[in-house]
């Protein structure tokens, strides 16, 4: 359709320059314009349900539409020696800037509504293609400004060479610009950059690392305090390292508290998955996950990811039934006596007899039992399931509720010394 209203608007113009509009041209563009305006009605923009972001999408796609579009028939007219080149170039140039000028913007502002982020456009199928196609775009823009600047002035001069050269040069922006409409109809078959970052987000993806041709890719579901299941997909190993003949192994450390470092090594799950689940992030805030590949004979594969973990909006379910009296305080620290003070020592600073052997090393419970940085219903599911990455045992058999209640109860008190 574009090509065809443009072809006639052309041919009525150059056959009787001084007649008035053609009709055929703004039957040609009416019913263009309509057509176009369907497409941004189906589009990534109308899902947002936002008018502006659909009238942006509108301006764009018809701007690409009708420079694209008349360049199939100024080649074809251009084959035509009886018609003025230096007439036809100048005109279409101009209708040309006008598009180049609203695609730039429409396409800005398409892209901080779709993409936003860096992360979004380099890690995203949608930020590749945007990607790919804005250097298209710029290599088309620059041809345009060739057969415009360079091109065009010569056309009354050496009109022959002039008009071969030109030609060439539109030959090579058709075929650009087919390979920008396969990046647009890319961009149309996946979801939008910025919102498939989120999607990743939500099942867990926190990065990738790539080094020396190995990938390592790092999930977190659901990357809040607490119990998480933690994931690194490995690729790009040697071939024939494929029994596993390699450790990944995870050290979480948090930002703004000096809990220490907790390392754990994680579980091979498939030929590249390796997995572990636990409460190692175990406070909101931000963490450094480092993953460590170790291989046979080669230096380790070590990456530092920063992770944002959130507030666990269930940590406060499990609240503490137990009133922190003297009763309580005093069963709690018989427990903690028999039970606890080998390895923790007696006030709690991992620095008990049987737990200088140990590694990792027992917690310092004054850090842990500090007010704000753990609810008692984590401490209490501590002590009933194990702290993970340690080899303390699990008390939910050998203790009842009432007594590892006592126990964090009296934990308590380390946390305010």
């Amino acid at each position: 359709m574009v090509l065809l209203g443009f072809l006639a608007y052309l041919a009525q113009r150059l056959s009787n320059p001084g007649a008035g509009p053609a009709k055929p041209w703004w039957t040609a563009a009416i019913v263009m314009l309509i057509v176009l305006l369907t497409f941004s009605l189906q589009s990534h923009a109308a899902a947002l349900d936002n008018p502006l972001a659909v009238a942006i999408d509108w301006l764009h796609i018809t701007a690409m539409a009708t420079w694209l579009g008349g360049l199939l028939p100024l080649f074809l007219l251009l084959r035509q020696t009886e018609l003025p080149p230096h007439f036809l170039v100048p005109k279409f140039s101009r209708l040309a800037l006008t598009c180049v000028a609203t695609l730039a913007i429409s396409g800005l502002s398409s892209a901080f509504i779709h993409v936003r982020t860096i992360q979004a456009l380099t890690s995203t199928t949608y930020g590749i293609a945007i990607a790919v196609k804005s250097a298209l775009f710029a290599i088309i823009v620059g041809l345009g400004a060739v057969n415009l600047l360079v091109l065009s002035p010569r056309l009354k001069k050496s009109r022959e060479k002039a008009t071969r050269w030109l030609r060439n040069t539109i030959r090579t922006e058709l075929a650009i610009g087919f390979l920008v409409l396969v990046m647009a109809g890319l961009m149309t078959g996946v979801s939008p950059a910025f919102e498939a970052v989120q999607a990743r987000q939500r099942m867990g993806f926190i990065g990738e690392y790539k080094d020396r041709g190995t990938n390592l890719e790092l999930w977190i579901a659901p990357a809040r305090a607490g119990e998480n299941e933690i994931a690194v997909d490995v690729d790009g190993l040697p071939s024939g390292d494929h029994e596993h003949q390699h450790q990944i192994l995870l050290r979480f450390q948090p930002v703004d508290v000096d809990l220490g470092i907790t390392q754990v090594e994680a579980i091979p799950s498939g030929s590249s998955r390796y997995t572990v689940k636990g409460s190692y992030l175990t406070i909101a805030g931000n963490w450094q996950v480092e993953v460590i590949l170790r291989q046979p004979g080669v230096d380790d594969i070590r990456h530092v990811f920063s992770v944002l973990i959130q507030p666990n909006p269930f940590a406060a379910a499990l609240a503490n039934p137990v009133p922190a009296s003297n009763r309580s305080r005093t069963s709690g620290k018989n427990l903690y006596e028999q039970n606890c003070l080998p390895c923790h020592g007696p006030q709690g600073k991992g620095d008990g007899p049987a737990g200088l052997a140990l590694h990792p090393p027992p917690a310092d419970l004054s850090i842990h039992t500090a007010p704000g940085v753990h609810p008692d219903g984590q401490l209490f599911e501590w002590i009933t399931n194990g702290y993970p990455g340690s080899v303390m045992p699990a008390f939910g058999e050998q203790l009842s509720d009432v007594q590892r209640w006592d126990l964090v109860n009296y934990i308590r008190t380390f946390g305010k010394r």
